[in-house]
Formats: structure tokens, C-alpha cells, sequence
């Protein structure tokens, strides 16, 4: 589920900010094990985010993405189900 409110971040956001296509989202290790960067000074580290129209629009956005991939899949499923029917009746000269 999405985050909508004021002072939180829409989820979608989260997941495609700050990494790059085909990074993994898990890392090894963790803050408390960084000597430089502790949990405490982790935590106080002000992450700046869009405005939330603009997460909204974003959400928009990636929901239309999501969708386009479901009718293509859904397409390419119908089109490899066709194919057999349309090669057969082409070689038996039909079409």
C-alpha cells in the first residue's frame, strides 16, 4: 500500500530513488557495524523528498508502466497461442 500523507514518503518513490537499474535493494552489514557511521548519526541524516503532488504524479506514472507491462504480457500470450493455428493453416495454403 501507498503512503499518502503530508510527512511520509510515497513507497513508490522510495523504491526507485537513489539506485541504480539492477543494483540489489539488500546490502551486507549493517549501520551499527559501520565505524564511521553509527546508527545515531545515521538516524539524524535528513533525507530531502519531492513534494507530494509530485510523488502522486510519479505514482501515477509507475502505475501506467505496471499496467502497459500487464497488456503486453498479456498480448504476447495471446500472439504465441495464435501462432500454431496461423502456421498450420498457412501451410496448408488457407490463408
Amino acid at each position: 500500500m501507498l503512503l499518502e500523507t503530508e510527512d511520509r514518503v510515497k513507497s513508490c518513490v522510495i523504491a526507485a530513488g537513489g539506485r541504480p537499474a539492477g543494483e540489489s535493494r539488500h546490502t551486507t552489514g549493517g549501520a551499527g557495524r559501520n565505524r564511521t557511521l553509527g546508527i545515531k548519526a545515521l538516524e539524524s541524516i535528513g533525507v530531502p523528498v519531492p513534494p507530494i503532488e509530485r510523488q502522486r504524479r510519479f505514482d501515477a506514472l509507475c502505475e501506467k508502466v505496471r499496467t502497459a507491462g500487464e497488456l503486453r504480457a498479456r498480448a504476447d500470450a495471446e500472439l504465441s497461442a495464435l501462432l500454431p493455428a496461423i502456421l498450420d493453416r498457412a501451410f496448408k495454403g488457407e490463408l
